[in-house]
């Protein structure tokens, strides 16, 4: 099995670290960099070696190979030292605004037997990827989404990384045009309700199978993310995993722009009382733009002219999606993470592009398909677009 990953961040380096030390002995893991000066980087000065250091205790994953996106297009020898070829499974977790790009570029050695897992920032890049890349249902590779409560945060070098908190790595199968069940297991009724759980089998059970060459990547691919333990990995359905994204964009989409707004740590946003406000007003948009998204997909969308402020927005709602809940998970996320310099922050202070657009930018979008307005969140997205523009060290 070749498993490939892009994005050499904090959590995608403990990723990557982590699947180094599941896999099998013939299994091998390239990391894929933007272009030959990163491949060399990588290669030269870190010695194809990640270290992560957990609690103090550090430990050591070496043996990667390193290219880039089309190796033969390279005469350089660290670029070239796994060779072009189909990608079996490929664990994306890049910045969104560099992942088009590549994918693009990786787009010919994907097949529909292969594996993409997204494990990124915000919404948007699955949506984005099927209708500008993997257009035709047939032809288009096996999704998994995820999501990660783990924090880390780069020591000193690109490939030196603190594990600092201890969260869950989540994910779940998107369907496909086979209308194969892979959720099957989580709702067996032959099962105690709180002993289901997904089944390797569901995905494909043996050669025999007419689908295992479709499925088989999918397979390996989910057992190896059940053997990355220090990582708690968490199976989960896909209606659960569409929660938790939408939880994640929720808090992120108030949490991060504030944060690269005022040049704080997270933590800080809890002394102005202005914050709490702030939450309220974009995490009740967010909810108003879950519930219309979930009434939509179950045709109960209400087509008359009821005034919005009569329609009852959170009766089909998740518990988890409704407004007290999403309010509540950024304060908790904003006491978890106190001490913590939000990645948006850190690409201001870098003077790189931010994940805006996946964040406020995909709640606007969503909310715009259902006639919404949600100004906080527009707003909060335009002052940090105007923030990008302007150096924070700039001499006045």
């Amino acid at each position: 099995m070749r498993f490939h990953t892009i994005g050499l961040g904090p959590i995608g380096s403990l990723i990557t670290h982590h699947l180094k030390s599941s896999i099998g002995l013939t299994d091998t893991v390239t990391i894929i960099r933007r272009n030959n000066r990163q491949a060399r980087e990588f290669g030269e000065l870190f010695g194809n070696t990640i270290r992560v250091e957990h609690h103090g205790v550090p430990s050591v994953s070496t043996g990667y190979f390193c290219q880039i996106p089309n190796p033969t297009h390279s005469h350089s020898r660290v670029a070239q030292e796994s060779p072009e070829d189909v990608i079996d499974s490929l664990i994306v977790t890049m910045k969104t605004y560099h992942t088009f790009p590549m994918m693009r570029m990786l787009s010919s050695r994907l097949t529909s037997a292969s594996t993409i897992v997204l494990l990124q920032t915000g919404m948007g890049m699955y949506e984005e990827l099927v209708q500008r890349i993997f257009h035709d249902p047939r032809e288009r590779p096996n999704f998994i989404l995820a999501t990660s409560t783990h924090k880390a945060y780069t020591n000193n070098d690109l490939a030196d990384i603190v594990h600092t908190h201890t969260g869950e790595l989540a994910f779940g199968i998107v369907p496909n045009e086979t209308n194969k069940d892979f959720d099957a297991g989580f709702h067996d009724e032959s099962v105690p309700l709180f002993d289901r759980k997904g089944r390797l089998s569901d995905i494909v059970s043996s050669p025999s199978d007419p689908y295992y060459n479709r499925f088989k990547t999918l397979r390996e691919t989910v057992e190896t993310l059940l053997k990355m333990k220090p990582l708690n990995p968490s199976w989960k359905s896909i209606p659960e995993i569409q929660t938790n994204l939408r939880r994640n964009l929720a808090l992120r989409s108030v949490v991060d722009p504030l944060t690269a707004l005022l040049n704080c740590r997270n933590g800080q946003l809890l002394h102005s009382p202005s914050f709490r406000t702030i939450t309220r007003r974009v995490t009740n948009e967010a909810s108003r733009t879950f519930a219309a998204e979930i009434d939509a997909h179950l045709n109960m969308a209400n087509s008359s002219d009821e005034d919005d402020e009569d329609r009852d927005w959170h009766a089909s709602l998740p518990q988890k999606l409704k407004p007290l809940s999403l309010e509540e998970d950024v304060l908790k996320y904003v006491l978890d993470t106190k001490g913590h310099i939000s990645p948006m922050l850190a690409d201001i202070r870098g003077g790189k592009p931010t994940e805006i657009l996946n964040l406020n930018g995909h709640l606007i979008k969503m909310a715009s398909q259902y006639r919404l307005y949600v100004p906080w969140t527009a707003q909060l997205l335009e002052l940090v677009q105007t923030r990008s523009a302007i150096p924070l060290d700039q001499m006045l």
